[in-house]
């Protein structure tokens, strides 16, 4: 149960930080500017997560306070990108993107209810679900050249 548990805040990372690429005013950039500055947002955001990391013997509402400020952090992330417009020819990736992250969101909403709740197993009731969200969003990503967000 705990294995998991020092892993999950880092998974909002990779998956947050992408999901509000596709709104942003502006002309669109080329996609290699655009993979060089939603890589650039990305990579202070994920030092910012790492840091979140709970130790293997940490309660639940200390995860749950960690998950919260990982979303904090997206949001702060999410507001950066907001600014960025991906090329219109690849505007179905980013939709894909963006739906994995709503995903997992939801998962994590429920997790930190959990969580705060006194449920310390519910980490291992969303972790599938979180994995299989988290190789999705790295496969799409990683395709993409984001690969700063993707680690």
């Amino acid at each position: 149960m705990r294995r998991f548990a020092v892993a999950v805040v880092p998974v909002v990372v990779a998956v947050v930080g992408l999901g509000a690429c596709s709104s942003g005013g502006g002309g669109a950039l080329s996609k290699a500017d655009f993979v060089k500055k939603v890589n650039a947002l990305c990579k202070p955001a994920q030092k910012k997560q790492d840091a979140l990391r709970q130790a293997p013997d940490a309660g639940a509402k200390e995860y749950a306070a960690a998950a919260e400020k990982a979303v904090a952090i997206q949001d702060k992330l999410i507001s950066d990108i907001k600014a960025l417009k991906p090329p219109s020819a690849d505007q179905k990736t980013i939709d894909q993107l963006i739906d994995v992250y709503n995903q997992v969101r939801v998962v994590f909403e429920q997790l930190i209810t959990a969580l705060k709740g006194g449920d310390l197993s519910a980490l291992n009731r969303f972790t599938d679900k979180i994995t299989s969200l988290e190789n999705q969003y790295r496969e799409i990503a990683r395709g993409y050249g984001l690969t700063d967000c993707a680690s």
